[in-house]
């Protein structure tokens, strides 16, 4: 029975091995949480007081006194669910009789009991354990008659509880049962082996980043069916139809802001040339209105502008670029074209003058012979002032009666 016990601890980790390691290599958990980690710990040996009472307690062949034992392990998470530890423990039994101290290494198997109720916060603070492990004691017990020493190995299981202060350190409380040598009290009879409760408590430091939590802290893995697992894939390959519509609509929004904004900017441009043409219109308009208004009259212009005002004009084409009752603002328009035109002009001084026709002053640009040189200047013309157009001399004779004051110079 204790051989067939030995080897059930010894092929466990391997049947366990089997059953996580599709749920280890799923979640990565080697490149995320802390698997190594090491303890020390001292502990109370109870001793063999009352037989009635044997279930947490020591039993020998005889009584023995509670005494203490201290140690140290590494150890190593396999799986979120186990891990496994090397360590050594100091143990020292005394009882009626005999004296013994005893050097333990151990081989134990830790399995994470906060994996069953992984959901609740309380988990990832409290976490308790299931012990397993076989260990080999080196022991020399000593009597009045008798003494020896000797080394046997030995089962250890037990339950212990740990606190996480923080994802490097824990604190832990832990009761064992231990089951070794019958000889430990140097007495050989009842039982095969002598049994020792020990409760225990120490600190435990996991390696690593302090970032990164121990692995029982891993999220569980959980296995799917092969429904589950095509409509996952299909839900997959929908929010990816999702994602691939919405970045094509994303890129028709942004080219529609686009050209939103070109409209913008050359309706806005639109919108400035009519303003400053309704504002040139507006103010022709005031021009007409205040002539129609006023009595018509011959000004008498005095000083040094009436020597460039003109009444006779040479027979030919010309361009009028502006008329208005005001002779000052006549006068304006004239110097403003003289200087528009300087470069298109020989003689823009003499090219660029105003007649003076019933009550109304117009600003001429001429004499141009032939018609298409008129044509040449009107273009910037119309750009200056857009309802600028080429006007003849001589007149037609229907319009005779309008241009009447004005004398036309015939070359011989």
């Amino acid at each position: 029975m204790y051989k067939s016990l030995l080897a059930l601890i010894v092929l466990l980790p391997f049947f366990v091995t089997q059953t996580f390691a599709q749920s280890s290599s799923d979640t990565g958990e080697s490149e995320k949480y802390n698997r190594w980690s090491a303890s020390l710990y001292g502990g109370y040996i109870f001793g063999e007081q009352d037989r009635g009472q044997q279930i947490f307690a020591s039993r020998f062949n005889v009584v023995s006194e509670p005494t203490y034992a201290f140690g140290g392990d590494v150890r190593y998470a396999l799986i979120p669910f186990w891990s496994m530890e090397a360590g050594y423990r100091y143990s020292y039994l005394e009882g009626r009789g005999f004296e013994t101290t005893m050097h333990t290494v151990s081989i134990k198997n830790t399995f994470n009991l906060n994996r069953l109720y992984r959901n609740n916060d309380l988990a990832g603070t409290l976490n308790p354990y299931v012990i397993l492990g076989v260990e080999q004691d080196f022991f020399d017990a000593q009597g009045p008659d008798d003494s020896f020493a000797r080394s046997e190995a030995s089962l250890i299981g037990g339950l212990g509880l740990a606190y996480r202060v923080s994802n490097r350190v824990e604190l832990y409380a832990q009761h064992e049962i231990k089951l070794s040598s019958n000889r430990l009290d140097l007495t050989d009879r009842g039982y095969p082996y002598d049994q020792i409760g020990m409760a225990s408590g120490g600190v435990r430091i996991h390696f690593g980043s302090k970032s990164r939590k121990p692995l029982n802290l891993a999220p569980p893995s959980k296995s799917i069916s092969q429904r589950e697992y095509e409509d996952f894939t299909r839900e997959i390959s929908r929010i990816d139809d999702l994602e691939r519509d919405l970045g094509n609509l994303t890129e028709r929004v942004d080219t529609l802001e686009s050209r939103m904004d070109r409209m913008t900017v050359e309706n806005n441009l639109t919108f400035n040339n009519l303003f400053i043409l309704i504002d040139s219109l507006q103010a022709r308009a005031d021009s007409l209105e205040k002539c129609m208004c006023a009595p018509a009259q011959e000004e008498v212009i005095d000083g040094e502008d009436s020597r460039d005002l003109r009444r006779t004009v040479p027979a030919g084409h010309y361009v009028q670029v502006f008329a208005t009752q005001e002779y000052e603002g006549s006068i304006l328009i004239r110097d403003r074209f003289r200087e528009l035109l300087s470069d298109r002009l020989e003689n823009p001084e003499e090219e660029v003058f105003i007649i003076h026709r019933r009550q109304f002053y117009e600003v001429l640009i001429g004499t141009f012979e032939q018609f298409s040189a008129a044509r040449q200047i009107l273009p910037p013309a119309v750009a200056e002032m857009s309802d600028a157009f080429i006007i003849t001399f001589d007149r037609p004779v229907h319009l005779e009666e309008l241009y009447e004051g004005t004398i036309i110079i015939h070359d011989e």
